[in-house]
């Protein structure tokens, strides 16, 4: 049972973390430790977006080219620029704000869980060892597990230890 579990909080954390989910809901492993204390590095965020965003939000946002590598940073102040809002994010353990402001529309939405270290695991599981080890081996386990109990039953039926209302008469 517990390996059932955890197979499936990682395989969820996988999923998440490579696929786009409805409502906009993403996964992301934190790559730097720019947000520690608060989000160490390693740790899965996950990220709704929101209607609108203000100052104290912790916020995953994409660069200006979208194919790059989000970045999950504090809110620290906002600028109207030439009538459109703009947001100032700083790392929490950055001293400096960033480099750029970003606008609404750069925003992947804001974070409303933080599971520490477990990025860790989720890159582990994405190489073929990983995956082998915490996916592929308990699955298989699992099926010789499951197979195991259903012959015994099926040996237990044919020798009539089965009641006919299918349970034992143990």
């Amino acid at each position: 049972m517990v390996v059932t579990a955890a197979v499936g909080a990682v395989a969820i954390f996988v999923l998440g973390s490579t696929l786009p989910i409805e409502n906009g809901y993403t996964f992301r492993v934190v790559e730097s430790g720019s947000m520690s204390p608060t989000i160490k590095a390693g740790s899965v965020v996950t990220t709704i977006p929101r209607d609108d965003y203000e100052v104290d939000d912790i916020v995953t946002f994409v660069g200006r080219e979208r194919s790059s590598i989000p970045t999950t940073h504090r809110i620290v102040d906002t600028i109207n620029r030439a009538d459109q809002e703009m947001f100032v994010t700083k790392g929490d353990a950055n001293e400096d704000v960033d480099h750029r402001t970003i606008t609404e529309e750069e925003i992947l939405g804001e974070v409303f869980l933080n599971v520490p270290y477990a990025g860790y695991l989720v890159r582990f599981v994405q190489t073929t060892t990983g995956f082998m080890l915490l996916v592929v081996i308990p699955l298989i386990l699992l099926t010789i597990s499951e197979v195991f109990v259903m012959s015994k039953q099926i040996k237990r039926t044919k020798n009539g230890d089965i009641d006919s209302d299918g349970g034992g008469d143990d």
